[in-house]
């Protein structure tokens, strides 16, 4: 169970996804900007996740690091190359800040954020993307 506001959220969320071309288990990167964790949106879609749930960009010194260390250590075989990014709050994330989540992304994908992502929508504040059609898709 969750609170109506979490509720409407999620339904939003997979309401855009699904439009999108999004089916359960696809890869989903779930990023947060925030001083409160949870994981609902991640699971409540039905995706593929990385063993670690914990990519979260608290706000503090220091979160985008530990981030980075969560998601270099996930040693699942999870498919990068495939995975949907959702990122809470992202308008408080400094440019350098994306630029250093961009440029770890790019090495564990092939791809690059935002440039080979699409916005497919923002329900309250979560930017959700899926990668860029390629010609082979």
């Amino acid at each position: 169970m969750v609170d109506p506001a979490t509720k409407e959220r999620i339904v939003d969320l997979l309401s855009i996804a699904v439009e999108a071309g999004f089916t359960p288990g696809t890869p989903v990167i779930g990023l947060r900007l925030t001083t409160r964790w949870f994981a609902s949106e991640n699971y409540a879609i039905g995706p593929d996740v990385l063993q670690s749930l914990m990519p979260s960009l608290w706000d503090y010194s220091g979160s985008l690091d530990l981030a980075i260390h969560n998601l270099q250590n996930d040693s699942s075989t999870f498919e990068w190359n495939r995975a949907w990014v959702l990122i809470e709050d992202q308008a408080r994330l400094d440019e350098a800040g994306i630029k250093n989540l961009s440029s770890y992304l790019e090495r564990k994908s092939g791809l690059a954020f935002p440039d080979d992502y699409l916005l497919i929508g923002q329900p309250e504040g979560l930017d959700t993307y899926r990668p860029t059609p390629t010609p082979s898709d």
